[in-house]
Parts: C-alpha cells; sequence; structure tokens
C-alpha cells in the first residue's frame, strides 16, 4: 500500500490496525516481530492496541500520552503494555530504534504534528481518522504523505473499507447492476451519545485544558461531529461513487449537547459530478434509536 496522496486522500483506509509482516518492516524472515509505538494511550488507542495485541504479528515495544492516567489504563489493560518504555514526549518515542511502526490515537488536532513527526521518523503509520480537525491541518498531512518514504505503509483508520457488507455492495455498484447512480445517503445517527450531565460541567485549571480533555465537545479540537465520526459516511459516498463533490450546503445545531460549541445534529446535500447528490443525515440526540448506514439509488 502506498503512502497517502492528495488524490488518494479518502482512499486507502483501514478497518483495523496496519498489521506487518517481519519481513515488510525489517527485510528479514528471520527477524523478530515489528515494534510497535503507541502514540496516544486514551480508550482509543488501548482499544486498538488490543487488536494489535490478539493479531500476534507486532511487539508492544513503547507507548506514550502526557496523561498519567492513561498510561496506568493502559499498563493494566494492554498486553505487554507493562514491560513497554513509556514516554511523555512522542518525539521521544519515535527516536527509539525499536519502534518500528506507529499507531497514532491522539485527538484529531493533534493528528498533523504527529503524523508528521512520524513521517519524518520513517516508520510504518497507522492514524487514526480524521487526518486533522480543519482544512490547513488536511493540506499538511497531504503534504507529508507526498513526500513519505515510498517502501513505509500509511494507513487511516475509516473501517467501512475492509468491512465485508461494505466491500461486497461496493461490487455490486461498481458491476453497473444499479444502473446510473442517481442518489445517494448516508446516516450517522446514534442514541443516547450526548445525555445531560448527571454532574456540574468539570472544573478544569484552564479552558486549554479542558479542551485538551474534552476535545471531542470542540470544533477546534474535533471539527465538529460530522469530521470526528460523519467523516465515515462520506467517504463510502465518495468510494462508492468514484469521485469527490463539486459543493455542499447544509445546516445544523445544539439540542441537548450540555457545553462546547460542536453541534449535535446536522443534514448536508453534495453536490458530485453528473448531477449524483449524496445526502449526509447526522445525529447524536437520537435518545432509543439508532441509524447507521448508506443508502444508493441508481436508475
Amino acid at each position: 500500500m502506498r503512502p497517502i496522496t492528495r488524490r488518494g486522500a479518502l482512499g486507502a483506509a483501514a478497518a483495523v490496525p496496519l498489521i506487518l509482516k517481519s519481513e515488510t518492516a525489517f527485510g528479514s524472515q528471520a527477524n523478530s516481530a515489528p515494534g510497535l509505538g503507541i502514540i496516544g494511550t486514551g480508550s482509543r488507542g488501548r482499544y486498538v492496541g488490543t487488536i494489535f495485541a490478539k493479531d500476534g504479528r507486532t511487539r508492544l515495544a513503547a507507548i506514550c500520552d502526557i496523561q498519567d492516567s492513561s498510561i496506568a489504563a493502559a499498563q493494566k489493560q494492554l498486553p505487554g503494555a507493562a514491560q513497554a518504555r513509556v514516554y511523555r514526549d512522542y518525539q521521544e518515542l519515535l527516536a527509539n530504534p525499536e519502534v518500528d511502526c506507529v499507531l497514532i490515537a491522539t485527538p484529531i488536532f493533534l493528528h498533523p504534528d504527529h503524523f508528521e513527526a512520524a513521517v519524518n521518523a520513517r516508520k510504518h503509520i497507522y492514524c487514526e481518522k480524521a487526518a486533522a480537525a480543519d482544512v490547513a491541518g488536511v493540506k499538511r498531512v497531504l503534504r507529508a504523505g507526498d513526500r513519505a518514504d515510498k517502501t513505509k505503509h500509511i494507513q487511516f483508520g475509516f473501517q467501512q473499507r475492509y468491512g465485508p457488507e461494505y466491500l461486497a455492495a461496493e461490487k455490486i455498484i461498481a458491476s453497473g447492476q444499479l444502473g446510473e447512480l442517481l442518489l445517494m445517503r448516508s446516516h450517522w445517527m446514534v442514541s443516547g451519545q450526548i445525555k445531560p450531565p448527571a454532574q456540574p460541567r468539570p472544573v478544569y485549571a484552564s479552558l486549554a485544558e479542558e479542551k485538551l480533555r474534552n476535545w471531542y465537545r470542540w470544533k477546534e479540537t474535533s471539527g465538529d461531529f460530522i469530521v470526528e465520526q460523519d467523516c465515515h459516511g462520506v467517504d463510502v459516498l465518495n468510494w462508492y461513487s468514484k469521485s469527490r463533490p463539486l459543493l455542499a450546503v447544509g445546516s445544523g445545531g445544539r439540542k441537548i449537547r450540555p457545553y462546547g460549541d460542536c453541534n449535535d445534529h446536522a443534514n448536508i446535500t453534495y453536490e458530485y459530478p453528473g448531477g449524483l447528490r449524496g445526502f449526509l443525515h447526522g445525529c447524536q440526540l437520537a435518545q432509543g434509536w439508532t441509524l447507521v448506514n448508506e443508502q444508493f439509488f441508481g436508475t
């Protein structure tokens, strides 16, 4: 798999972590398993790190997080974490020669910094979606991908790309069984994701600390929920149509999200080449009801 390029920014994505054969990472079957470094050991980093461990073809060499609680949780939950090197500075982890591949599972707004550094360190990279929280950050990631070592593997976490049902559906559409595509819809409507807080809003030393710890509540740090979560649906629309939107118009708002500045519902209409329309319906307040799917209509 080639590194990410401008043309394929949403292309080569993965459902599971990048699992490397020893000969891929080292050039020799006789060498030991590739060493994995995890940058960001919050809930997502620990979850994906567990998948690496279950696969068994990597060894956990190092973990990095700035929060003691996340390090402690990783050491408790991740196989091998108790013996792995612990870092607070991601640059120090990347400088460790035992780290061959890295999992980047930090808040979205930090992805450009961590991705660029991992490219410069010539590591294999699996980076959680999305690439960045804003356009400037995405451009940084694209530029870094363009200059990356072409012998290194780079993947981003769009899991539908490897889901059996999604792969089967893509083949049906690509075969022309639906005829010409006329309309596409993506629903990402989740039940109970936002609930009125049982406790008062947490008090932090500063707004900067609050945005770091609760980054998914702020547009500056998450890109809003349509970037942090609903990017999966947009990726499927782009993938199946083999195109990108020419323009978009939408609206959204906040009904129950308790604090921060992110929306909790949105509807967006995308215009694709040839008059194809795509619709994204996103909602995080559908209490008691969930709908996550994509629909495609043809001639």
